[in-house]
């Protein structure tokens, strides 16, 4: 040891320096690691506790019921306008004596609904084939037990007691109905769960502001303008055929698809981070449907996407 020391004493003074700086800078590392390794864990732990809330999106019918229950039937070019009795009704919605004196349908609505927990924003995307002169359009629609009051447009829909629900969650604008229905759950984790629907009860659903449409470009993705007016086709030039296709020419037009796409953001949530939207699906054609085959079919699909 006394030799160990002499040898220090006979270092030059830079060099006792410098290993007093090596020593200090050691020292300090040794410190902080274990404290940088603590904060590590303290960010990590809360990292893990945000995700123990349910990060969920779900696309269902109106009222929040299986997918099943949304269903584009029915549509037929030569209905006529009727009111709930079976009788016909002119341009006015009038009473008429005659199918000849009622007006033609030209359009089909359908309620669906969009809901989740711990969603900031998303994107809700339409996508339909072309075989028919079809034109389709997304509304937002407000849900009420009792048909709305003024000269609005509405929608009646007719609960299904037996509906499967997708979204277990009660959540902004809850839409169970009925006295018969069983109470509502709140588990250990703080999450409200719906009460079974026994109900045949009716929800109204009162048409809004348009999110989307065909024709609008800022938000219809592909599709351009064929020579008839009355036909839109999306085209081997638009943004999305090269990735879909690829190189291949023999695809019939009518049976690309169009897109229409919007983000939806900035909207309301529960104190639980909660939320239930319902839109509107509107199918339009003109009335004179005389030079189409009635046995062509369009393909919908509806899609939503967290972008958060």
């Amino acid at each position: 040891m006394d030799r160990i020391l002499a040898r220090i004493k006979r270092l030059p003074k830079e060099t006792k320096i410098r290993f007093i700086i090596i020593f200090v800078i050691t020292a300090c590392l040794a410190a902080a690691l274990p404290v940088y390794s603590w904060f590590c864990y303290q960010r990590k732990a809360a990292e893990m506790y945000k995700v123990e809330y349910p990060n969920s999106l779900y696309i269902n019918a109106a009222n929040r019921e299986d997918q099943v229950n949304f269903r584009l039937a029915g549509i037929n070019i030569g209905e006529l306008r009727r009111d709930e009795e079976g009788y016909y009704l002119n341009e006015n919605n009038e009473r008429v004596t005659s199918a000849e004196l009622a007006a033609a349908i030209t359009k089909k609505q359908y309620v669906f609904s969009v809901s989740g927990s711990n969603t900031k924003r998303y994107i809700l995307q339409l996508a339909h084939t072309n075989n028919n002169l079809f034109d389709y359009a997304v509304y937002e629609a407000e849900q009420t037990s009792s048909p709305p009051s003024g000269n609005v447009e509405y929608i009646k829909y007719q609960i299904d007691p037996g509906a499967h629900k997708e979204n277990p969650f009660a959540v902004i604008g809850t839409d169970v109905a009925g006295t018969t229905a069983a109470a509502a759950v709140t588990t250990s984790a703080g999450q409200t769960t719906s009460p079974a629907v026994t109900t045949t009860a009716v929800k109204y659903y009162t048409k809004g502001s348009m999110v989307m449409q065909d024709k609008d470009p800022a938000t219809d993705k592909n599709r351009s303008t064929d020579a008839n007016e009355d036909v839109h086709l999306a085209k081997d030039s638009d943004i999305y055929f090269n990735e879909t296709y690829g190189s291949s020419a023999n695809v019939e037009a009518h049976a690309i698809p169009t897109y229409l796409q919007k983000e939806i953001r900035d909207f309301e949530t529960d104190e639980s981070k909660l939320f239930c939207h319902y839109y509107i699906l509107e199918v339009t054609w003109n009335g004179d449907r005389s030079s189409v085959e009635e046995k062509e079919t369009d393909m919908v699909y509806l899609s939503v996407s967290r972008t958060n």
